[in-house]
């Protein structure tokens, strides 16, 4: 067994680098004291380089060394790890005294420079003394630690060659197959789909609700079936939606989620920022009830743990007399039966998978979901599904494990003897679902071990951005580049690796296809929560999970209830935290001041965050990354400009609409992410953020062309890879002066490094103007125009190597689309309006459309070859009626709209690889255009690839 955290070449990487500023510091330490340091920094080195050696021969053969060699391994990269801790803990108490102690001035000369050399040298001798005697106990240990002696390895492996998988299932090769969407898939829920399906459609009593009560144990696919039942309740739903119970119930936390989930988006901005988050229990359940007394809803309410939270929860849905429906998971039968007794309560327990369904489940999961599998299960095969009990968590996860394996040995029957022998070991747990995972969890890579213990930093239930995720893995150090890849590539590896493995699960797929938000299980984030209070790793102060308590200092803290807490403030009280280099709080967090090399401060979310605070943040000079994402701050305090480390700053969805002028001095930040779309609200372009010139994402700005100088120094930020402009503020009287700056900016950011440009020209007439470009940004791979676009641009079948454009819904014609169709790797195209920016012109040029177009858009039969999403968001404006020609789109998979007024869609029986269809339609709109959306809906269920339908009504 191998300890992860600490030891991950990127995570030595990254010590080493800051030993190596360290050492560029000529005036801070003592001259012997550079020697120790150069003394171990090597040492540390050659200590990477044993440990990659020894994972690269672990990992490249199936051989096994001997248990007490694995203890003996074990043991010391333990004490390597402690160490590394104190090395960083003590380079990091330097850096945070060099910020703080004023330099002497290289260009001084004289006297002057003599006296100012000489005070530094008297005042700051007693702290460079201790430094050195630090740095010396270091030395030592670093001298004491010697790399274990390895034995020769066991060969333990039988040279006889073995049948592949393709040839014992169906004669076909093995190919590589990432999981889908779903965790686990719906295999298996048809069954009890159809059993429930009347429940859920057919009513009853009209003065009353239903409740439901799906019981069953953990990986069972509760969640996976009641979030089937959300989506096939159609349009006789005026509401649907799903919230997560935590295991001690917080009732005003739920009736947020639930508020957030049932109220138009601008309504629910407008309570927040005006103090939402301390209104008590029952002023949010008068605006439930508020917001729930006409509408016949569906509310799934997931992993309900006891009988006075599922009271709570019912107690706070109003009896509104519209025969709405409730469906409660669980995985105790005492809730399942309390619902069972009421007047109108229904229980469904919900059972294993068959043995045919687990092997179905299995082999689709591991080869694809297009596997056609053979109705013979060989011996080795039967008898994993008989470990795996029919649960289909396990199921899943132990196809990431046979997919991952299957790589490197096609031998199906090998790697099956291999996992059933791992299986049988006496030391793994007793239950089945956690013996797999364990598996799942051990067979990772060291780097991939510590990224997937990161995310225990997560509550359950959350839904996590895979961005933010990424940018923090870098933040900590624990991912590098390698093999000529950026960190962020390589990040984006990891996260793969976990994700086909089915250590995470999505929740939200992206347009280009990639994952944008992801959960991790229930089960696995216990195991992971464990394994990291093992080793040491992340420290959790959750009331849910009482036992998880540090064994040693605290490096990495994320607090998942409120620091108001009885249990909170009695573990601040009893712990130190000087060493915390990490913390996570997405509620409350009152103490900030005791953390002093902190390098990571994530506040997303949080709910009382003041100018007092965001000043006591400003003096944690070492902080890297700072999210204050939707704390609804209005500004930053106008010394941020100390935090000189600082490399990502996240101010999204706040009220921020400005910088101050010291964030010149943020000569690090590679991510400035601003700006709120739903509210319309955007950061003003400064000339001192023209300064950040290491800049790669710019995103959620407006650029006023009032502010020459700033609006001159643009095109400075030559580094950068993502622009979002969210608004544009010109002058009438030089106009076109203007728009030629801009151009010129535009085209010299993405002859650079640009790769994703997004401009809303707020109607604006800019994006006209760039329809007359004479040359075009070549290398672009994500392009967004939106505002008042009159045709698509001719030099856009140029953009080679674009996967994703999205245009203003005024530009979609049929002569758009057959320009559009010939970029050949293009995989996500949108088109859509923003009724809420709309000005006077834009209904004058969508006018014009229709009349060229004589009311009717065709979708032309070549091109479009790798077109995978298709989405028409017509909020406001008419969506004229769409034909698609034999031929059209013959990659695509996805197909959204979301309308108020609709003519309908044509030609959808030609679209031969459909497989999701997304149809939203507005509450306020009229009854013809209901039943064409109704006519669309039932042409797609006569679809040959019997594509699954979403369809659901949204407020404007």
């Amino acid at each position: 067994m191998e300890i992860a955290v600490g030891t991950s070449s990127a995570s030595m990487e990254h010590l080493l680098a800051k030993l190596e500023g360290l050492l560029s510091q000529e005036h801070a330490l003592i001259q012997h004291v550079r020697g120790d340091i150069q003394y171990i920094s090597d040492q540390l080195a050659a200590v990477r380089a044993f440990l990659h050696g020894h994972r690269a021969a672990a990992e490249s053969s199936a051989r096994r060394r001997r248990r007490d060699d694995d203890e003996q391994m074990k043991l010391w990269v333990k004490l390597t790890r402690d160490l590394a801790y104190n090395v960083e803990d003590c380079v990091d108490g330097i850096r945070l005294w060099l910020n703080r102690v004023p330099e002497p001035r290289d260009g001084d000369h004289g006297l002057l420079s003599s006296l100012r050399r000489a005070w530094y040298a008297i005042s700051t001798v007693y702290v460079r003394r201790d430094i050195a005697a630090k740095i010396s106990t270091l030395k030592l240990r670093v001298h004491h630690l010697e790399a274990p002696t390895p034995t020769p390895w066991c060969d333990g492996a039988s040279p006889e060659s073995y049948t592949t998988a393709g040839d014992i299932l169906s004669g076909r090769s093995y190919t590589t197959a990432g999981p889908s969407a779903s965790f686990m898939g719906m295999v298996g829920t048809e069954q009890a789909m159809g059993e429930l399906g009347p429940w859920l459609t057919i009513s009853g009593v009209r003065d009353s609700r239903k409740i439901l009560a799906i019981v069953g144990c953990r990986g069972l696919g509760k969640r996976t079936l009641a979030a089937g039942l959300r989506c096939a309740a159609g349009e006789e739903f005026d509401c649907r939606v799903s919230v997560v119970a935590s295991r001690k119930l917080r009732v005003e936390a739920f009736l947020r989620s639930l508020l957030k989930q049932i109220m138009p988006r601008v309504a629910y901005n407008d309570l927040q920022i005006g103090g939402m988050d301390g209104w008590e229990v029952r002023r949010l359940k008068e605006k439930v009830e508020e917001q729930l007394l006409d509408r016949r809803y569906v509310v799934v309410i997931d992993d309900v743990c006891s009988v006075p939270s599922c009271e709570l929860i019912l107690n706070s849905l109003p009896e509104n007399q519209k025969d709405s429906r409730i469906v409660v998971t669980t995985r105790f039968h005492a809730v399942a039966e309390a619902i069972g007794r009421l007047e109108h309560g229904h229980v469904y327990k919900l059972n294993p998978l068959s043995v045919h369904d687990s092997y179905l489940l299995l082999l689709r999961r591991t080869f694809g979901s297009n596997y056609q599998c053979s109705s013979v299960i060989d011996r080795r095969t039967s008898k994993i599904l008989d470990k795996c009990g029919g649960v289909p968590l396990a199921l899943v996860a132990l196809a990431g494990l046979l997919g991952c394996k299957l790589k490197s040995d096609p031998n199906w029957i090998r790697v099956c003897d291999s996992v059933n022998s791992e299986l049988e070991k006496e030391h793994l747990p007793d239950e089945v679902t956690a013996k797999i995972i364990y598996l799942c969890y051990e067979d990772l890579p060291a780097d991939l071990k510590t990224c997937m213990l990161y995310l225990s930093t997560f509550p359950v239930g959350l839904n996590i951005s895979k961005k933010r995720v990424i940018r923090r893995w870098i933040s900590e150090g624990f991912i590098a580049e390698k093999h000529g890849k950026t960190a962020e590539q390589v990040a984006d590896d990891c996260f793969d690796q976990l994700f086909k493995r089915s250590m995470i699960s999505a929740v939200d797929i992206g347009t280009n296809g990639e994952v944008k938000t992801f959960q991790v299980h229930e089960m696995i984030l216990e195991y992971i929560l464990r394994k990291s209070n093992e080793e040491g790793f992340i420290t959790v102060i959750d009331e849910d999970c009482p036992g998880l308590m540090p064994r040693s200092k605290i490096r990495w803290l994320s607090v998942h209830g409120s620091t108001n807490s009885m249990r909170a403030k009695e573990f601040m009280k009893t712990v130190s935290l000087l060493h915390v280099r990490s913390l996570t709080s997405s509620r409350t967090m009152k103490q900030l001041s005791s953390f002093k090399i902190l390098q990571v401060l994530d506040l997303e979310g949080c709910e009382d965050l003041t100018a007092d605070q965001l000043v006591k943040i400003c003096k944690m000079y070492l902080l890297k990354y700072l999210s204050l994402r939707r704390t609804y701050m209005k500004g930053l305090p106008s010394v941020i400009g100390r935090l000189k480390y600082l490399e990502i700053l996240d101010i999204r969805e706040t009220n921020v609409q400005r910088l101050p002028t010291s964030v010149k001095c943020l000569q690090r930040m590679t991510h400035l992410l601003c700006g709120d779309k739903s509210r319309h609200l955007s950061l003003t372009f400064t000339v001192e953020i023209a300064e950040m010139l290491e800049l790669q994402t710019l995103s959620g700005i407006e650029i006023d062309t009032a502010s020459a100088e700033a609006f001159a120094a643009i095109h400075k930020l030559t580094k950068l890879k993502k622009l979002s402009i969210y608004n544009l503020k010109v002058q009438p009287q030089n106009i076109s002066r203007s728009f030629e700056h801009l151009l010129f900016a535009i085209l010299t950011l993405t002859a650079c490094s640009l790769t994703s440009l997004a401009i809303d020209d707020g109607f604006t007439g800019f994006l006209n103007e760039l329809v007359t470009l004479s040359t075009f940004p070549s290398y672009l791979r994500a392009l967004e125009l939106s505002g008042g676009l009159n045709k698509v641009p001719e030099w856009i079948v140029h953009l080679h190597f674009l996967e994703k454009l999205s245009l203003s819904l005024t530009s979609l014609r049929t002569d758009s689309l057959v320009l559009i169709s010939k970029l050949p790797v293009l995989f996500s195209l949108t088109f859509s309006v923003n009724s809420a920016r709309q000005r006077p012109g834009v209904l004058s040029i969508h006018l014009e459309n229709v009349l060229n177009s004589v009311g009717e858009i065709f979708v032309p039969p070549n091109g479009f070859s790798n077109l995978h999403t298709l989405r028409l968001l017509a909020v406001g404006l008419p969506l004229q009626l769409i034909s698609f020609l034999e031929g059209a789109m013959p990659a695509l998979q996805r197909l959204e709209v979301r309308c108020r007024m609709f003519e309908g869609i044509y030609g959808l029986e030609t679209l031969q690889n459909l497989s999701q269809v997304h149809l939203e339609v507005s509450k306020q709109a009229s009854e013809v255009a209901k039943e064409k959306v109704r006519q669309t809906r039932s042409s797609v269920s006569n679809h040959p690839n019997r594509p699954a339908v979403i369809f659901d009504e949204y407020f404007e």
